[in-house]
C-alpha cells in the first residue's frame, strides 16, 4: 500500500521538482577579435574519459550552455565558417559552473586551430556560493583516520564545525544535509549521517556548500557527494591495511599484564570500472559504463577492563575481612534482630549464615567471574580484570551503470548497501557468564538508490529528472534481550519485558545492567526531483521543484522497563538514633554487598515506555533562479524558493493534546487503539482518572481528527 501511494505521489510531481546530483555546467560566450558576440557558432564538448560528446549552438548574444554534465576533463571546440577553430581543455568539478569564453580569429588560407590550453576558471565569477570541492586526487592523498569522506570534509572546509556526523556550518544548528547523487544520507532519529556512509573508493568528488547557495538548495549547508563512474579504459584497485597486537607489546599503563590487549583491525576492499562489454553481444565503449566497489572494516579488540567485586569468601557469607577504603573494619548487623528502638545485633565475626543468602544473590554469584586478584581488598582497589569485548564489523558495496541512450539522453543508475554490526561490553563489570548482562549489540543497515535521466529538449531547454531513495534500519539491544531475566531472578516484572533488570549499589564498583536501552528506528526517504534549464538571451533560467516523502518508524528507548533495583538499603547497618526521620547509618556499619547477599533492596522503580511511533511527513518545494550575465564580468543571480511542509502524520493517530477550555487530555485515537499499539495501559488511564483527569476525542475538543 505504501509503495502504491509513493508511486502516485512520484507521478504527480514528475515535472515539479529538482535534484542535487553533483552534475556541473559548462557555459560561456563566443566573441570575435573585436569583442563582438558571435551567434550561431557550433560548440562541442567531449568528455575525455568516456568519449561522450555534447553539441550546442550559441544564441543571439553569443551564449552557449551545457547543463547537468558529468564531472571530469573535457575538450571543447568552437567552430564558425571563415574563422579559426578554437580549442580548449577544462576540468569540471562537482556542482561547478565553468564559464569558458572563446575569442575567434579570422581564418587564414590554411586551416588553423587555436589552442587555448586549460581554461578551467580558478575563481568562480558566475555565482556567489561559498563552497569547497575535494577532488579524487586529494581524496587519495590526504591523510585521514578511517576511510570516511565526511572526515575529509571537516578537514578541508572552512566554516565546518562540530562533528563529521552532524556538522554545523558557521555554527548554525541542523544546517547541513549530506547527499550522494541526490539521495539523502541521513538518520532522522539522531540528525546525523547514516551509520555506514559510502566507502571512500566510491567517491569521485564531493562539494561542500557553506553559504549563499542557489534557490535549488534547501539547506544553508549541503555536502554533495558524486559517485565514481566507469570510463573507456578498464581500471581497478585493491587495498588492505592491517593493525594488530601481534606486532609488538604496546599496552596501556593501566594494564595488569605484559601481554598486549587483543587487537585485530583490518580495512580492505576493491573497486573497478570500465566500458560494459558482453563478448560477441555488446560493446559499450563511448556508450555504456559500469563501476563497482566493495569495502570492509573489521575491528576485533579486547581492551582491558577491571572492577571491584565481592570476594569468594563474601559470596559464602564470610565478611570477616570487610573494611572501608581506608582499611577500617566494617561491622554488619542482622536486620532480622531489629527491636522497637531500632537496635540490632551484629553478625558474629561478620559471618552471615549461607541459609540467609537470597536466591537472587545465589544466581548472581554463579554468573559472576571469580576475582582474578584474590589478595586485593575490593574496598581498596579493583580485584578483577580481564579482556573486555569491543567488536565492530562493517561492509559497504556500490554499483553504478551509466548509459548514453541518444545524443539527447543520458542515464545512470546506482545502488549502494552498507552494514555496521557491533558487540560491546558495557557497564562497570564483565559480561556475565550467562551472557545476559553488561553487553549490547548494534546493527545498522543502510541502502541508497538513484535513477538519473538528463534530456535535451531543444538547444535552449534542458531537463534533469532524478528518482532516488535512502533507508536506514538501526537496531540497538542488550545481549539479554531474548530472555525474560526478571522472571528468572524472581524479581517484579509488571510489563512482562525481556532483558536483564538494572541492579546497582550491589557492593563495591560491580553492577549488573542490561548494557543498553533497547531501541530501533527505521528511516525511509524518497525524492522525486526535476531540474529544468532554459536559455533566453543573456538569461539562464533554472526552475523546478521537489516532492519528498519520509517515514520514521521509531521504537524509543525502553528505559528501565524491566525494573531498576538498588541495594543501598542500610539493611546491615546500625541506624543513627539521632536522625529518626531520615535514617542514616553509623560510621563503619553495614555494606551494600551484604545487603545484596540477604536480598534486601533499597528501592525499586519501573517505567512504562510506549512502543512504536510510526510517523511520516512530506515536503513540497519549487524554485526559480535567474542567472543574468549583465556584462562579461558581471553576473546577477536572482532566486526564489517556495517550500511547504504539511504536518506529520502518525499511522495510528496515537497523538495527544490538551483542551485548555475543558481542561481535558485530547487523544487522537480511542483508548482501545492506544492499548492495542502499546501507547498506554488501562492501569495508567485508571490512575489518571482516579485523580480527576478527563479524556476526550478531537471532535469533542473541536479539533481536526489528526489533531494537526
Amino acid at each position: 500500500m505504501f509503495w502504491k501511494s509513493a508511486l502516485v505521489c512520484v507521478l504527480a510531481f514528475a515535472f515539479t521538482s529538482h535534484a542535487q546530483t553533483g552534475a556541473g555546467n559548462i557555459q560561456g560566450t563566443v566573441r570575435d577579435a573585436t569583442g563582438a558576440v558571435v551567434p550561431a557558432a557550433k560548440v562541442s564538448v567531449s568528455h575525455s574519459e568516456t568519449g561522450r560528446q555534447y553539441l550546442a549552438t550559441t544564441n543571439g548574444v553569443g551564449f552557449y550552455l551545457f547543463p547537468s554534465v558529468q564531472m571530469g576533463a573535457y575538450n571543447i571546440f568552437v567552430e564558425v565558417p571563415g574563422m579559426e577553430t578554437w580549442k580548449g581543455t577544462l576540468f569540471l568539478q562537482t556542482g561547478q559552473t565553468a564559464d569558458v569564453d572563446a575569442v575567434l580569429k579570422l581564418a587564414s588560407t590554411a586551416t588553423e586551430i587555436t589552442i587555448a590550453g586549460d581554461v578551467t576558471p580558478l575563481v568562480t565569477d558566475t555565482s556567489p556560493t561559498l563552497s569547497n570541492v575535494v577532488e579524487r586526487e586529494r581524496i587519495e592523498q590526504l591523510p585521514v583516520s578511517g576511510r570516511f569522506f565526511q572526515s575529509l570534509m571537516m578537514m578541508t572546509t572552512p566554516g565546518a564545525e562540530g562533528t563529521a556526523a552532524a556538522p554545523l556550518m558557521w555554527g548554525l544548528r541542523w544546517s547541513t544535509e549530506y547527499m550522494q547523487d541526490g539521495a539523502v544520507l541521513a538518520n532522522r532519529e539522531t540528525g546525523e549521517i547514516q551509520g555506514r556512509p559510502p566507502g571512500l573508493d566510491t567517491v569521485q568528488e564531493f562539494r561542500a556548500e557553506t553559504n549563499n547557495s542557489s534557490a535549488k538548495m534547501n539547506r544553508p549547508g549541503s555536502v554533495i557527494v558524486s559517485t565514481r563512474s566507469g570510463t573507456n579504459r578498464f581500471h581497478g584497485a585493491a587495498f588492505e591495511t592491517a593493525k594488530n597486537n601481534g606486532l609488538g607489546l604496546a599496552r596501556r599503563r593501566e594494564d595488569y599484564y605484559s601481554k598486549a590487549p587483543h587487537l585485530v583491525r583490518n580495512e580492505f576492499g576493491a573497486s573497478g570500472g570500465g566500458p560494459l562489454v558482453l563478448p560477441k553481444i555488446y560493446k559499450g565503449r563511448n556508450r555504456t559504463f559500469f563501476f563497482v566497489a566493495y569495502e570492509a572494516f573489521r575491528s576485533i579488540s579486547s581492551p582491558t577492563i577491571s572492577t571491584a567485586m565481592p570476594t569468594m569468601a563474601m559470596r559464602n557469607g564470610d565478611f570477616s575481612g570487610l573494611t572501608d577504603n581506608q582499611g577500617r573494619a566494617i561491622t554488619l548487623y542482622n536486620p532480622y534482630t531489629t527491636d522497637a528502638n531500632w537496635d540490632r545485633q551484629p553478625f558474629p565475626n561478620n559471618q552471615i549464615p549461607v541459609s540467609l543468602r537470597s536466591p537472587l544473590a545465589t544466581y548472581l554469584y554463579k554468573v559472576t567471574p571469580a576475582p582474578t586478584l584474590p589478595n586485593v581488598n575490593p574496598a581498596m582497589g579493583d580485584n578483577w580484570f580481564a579482556p573486555g569485548l569491543n567488536n565492530r564489523l562493517e561492509d559497504t558495496a556500490t554499483s553504478r551503470f551509466d548509459h548514453r541512450l541518444s545524443d539527447r539522453d543520458q542515464l545512470f543508475v546506482r545502488f549502494s548497501y552498507g552494514r555496521r554490526n557491533g558487540t560491546l561490553q558495557q557497564g562497570a563489570g564483565p559480561i556475565t557468564l550467562d551472557n545476559l548482562a553488561n553487553g549490547n549489540h548494534q546493527d545498522f543497515h543502510d541502502q541508497t538508490g538513484v535513477l538519473s535521466w538528463t534530456h535535451t529538449f531543444s538547444p535552449t531547454l534542458f531537463g534533469e529528472t532524478v528518482v532516488n531513495g535512502s533507508s536506514e534500519d538501526n537496531v540497538l539491544f542488550p545481549i539479554g534481550q531474548s530472555v525474560n531475566v526478571a522472571d528468572l531472578l524472581g524479581l517484579p516484572n509488571p510489563f512482562h519485558e525481556n532483558g536483564f533488570p538494572q541492579l546497582t549499589n550491589v557492593g563495591f564498583t560491580m553492577t549488573y545492567r542490561p548494557g543498553i536501552n533497547a531501541r530501533n528506528y527505521i528511516i525511509r526517504i524518497f525524492n522525486f526531483d526535476e531540474n529544468l534549464t532554459k536559455i533566453h538571451g543573456r538569461h539562464e533560467f533554472q526552475f523546478g521543484g521537489r516532492f519528498r516523502y519520509e517515514v520514521l518508524n521509531s521504537l524509543p528507548d525502553q528505559q528501565q522497563v524491566m525494573g531498576a533495583h538498588t541495594f543501598n538499603s542500610l539493611a546491615t547497618a546500625l541506624y543513627d538514633g539521632k536522625s529518626p526521620r531520615s535514617p542514616t547509618a553509623l560510621p563503619q556499619t553495614g555494606d551494600n554487598s551484604a545487603n545484596l547477599f540477604l536480598g534486601v533492596a533499597g528501592s525499586y522503580s519501573v517505567q512504562f515506555c510506549r512502543k512504536w511511533y510510526r510517523n511520516s511527513d512530506r515536503e513540497y518545494a519549487a524554485y526559480f533562479q535567474d542567472n543574468f550575465k549583465a556584462t562579461r564580468r558581471l553576473t546577477l543571480n536572482f532566486g526564489v524558493r517556495w517550500e511547504f511542509y504539511p504536518f506529520l502524520r502518525e499511522q495510528n493517530n496515537v497523538l495527544t493534546g490538551f483542551d485548555e477550555k475543558n481542561k481535558a487530555v485530547v487523544n487522537g485515537a480511542p483508548l482501545e487503539t492506544m492499548y492495542k499499539v502499546g501507547a498506554t495501559l488501562p492501569s495508567i488511564v485508571t490512575a489518571f482518572t482516579d485523580i480527576g483527569v478527563k479524556f476526550e476525542s478531537p471532535k469533542e475538543a473541536g479539533l481536526p481528527a489528526h489533531l494537526l
